[in-house]
């Protein structure tokens, strides 16, 4: 299904940063979008035509690194939303909490990605050319159309992975892994592995991303 023309921002995205319209072929000359090793790291199989169908028209570019104070919550659903670029560090004193439901959307961050939290959920694409510094969890409720790719190192004090999530670092992550997917660990460990380091009542194996997710918006602990 092919990503349609947009001239502005979704509206999913426009507060995330001060956006401006960029064609498509002189973003892909500027930042090799195409070009897979080039963006994700070696092994993310994932490029732009398997996202929408075919390349956009337009990517949307901030220039400079973003700061917000706060949560942040950004996606679609339904919808091809377009390919955001932010050419510089993205920080993010709260929950950065990306969801997108069919349709497509990349969040693609040219430097480091710093944030308290990290949720990532569905056909979310988020691409880190820099380090993912995040000083509480990341938690992953992906499908295989989704996926998180960071260019160097990844750190956090838990990856809480609900389904089968497409991880793709450059260095080994730093952090304790707690995975339910059969493809990362068998049923039966996930289900002990869940149960040692979750508090209740995310102490179980079918891992409730919702909750855990809403829990952290909070400031609620879910870590022993």
């Amino acid at each position: 299904m092919p990503c349609c023309a947009m001239s502005k921002p979704h509206r999913g995205f426009g507060h995330l940063a001060a956006f401006t319209a960029m064609p498509y072929e002189k973003a892909e000359e500027r930042y090799k979008l195409s070009e897979v090793d080039e963006t994700p790291p070696d092994g993310f199989d994932i490029g732009i035509e398997d996202i929408f169908g075919e390349e956009p028209e337009t990517v949307f570019v901030h220039k400079g690194p973003v700061h917000h104070d706060g949560d942040v919550t950004i996606g679609a659903v339904g919808e091809y939303a377009g390919i955001y670029i932010i050419d510089g560090d993205l920080e993010v004193g709260g929950l950065l909490s990306f969801t997108q439901v069919d349709g497509g959307s990349v969040l693609y961050v040219k430097g480091d990605l710093r944030a308290r939290d990290l949720a990532l959920a569905q056909e979310a694409q988020l691409w880190v050319s820099g380090n993912l510094k995040i000083t509480g969890h990341v938690l992953t409720a992906l499908s295989q159309a989704g996926g998180l790719a960071v260019k160097k190192r990844a750190t956090a004090k838990a990856f809480v992975v609900t389904d089968a999530a497409p991880l793709s670092f450059g260095k080994q992550a730093k952090g304790s892994f707690i995975e339910r997917s059969a493809g990362l660990c068998d049923e039966e460990a996930a289900a002990e592995l869940a149960q040692d380091a979750l508090v209740a009542p995310f102490d179980r194996e079918d891992l409730d991303y919702d909750a855990l997710v809403e829990a952290v918006r909070k400031g609620q602990p879910i870590l022993r």
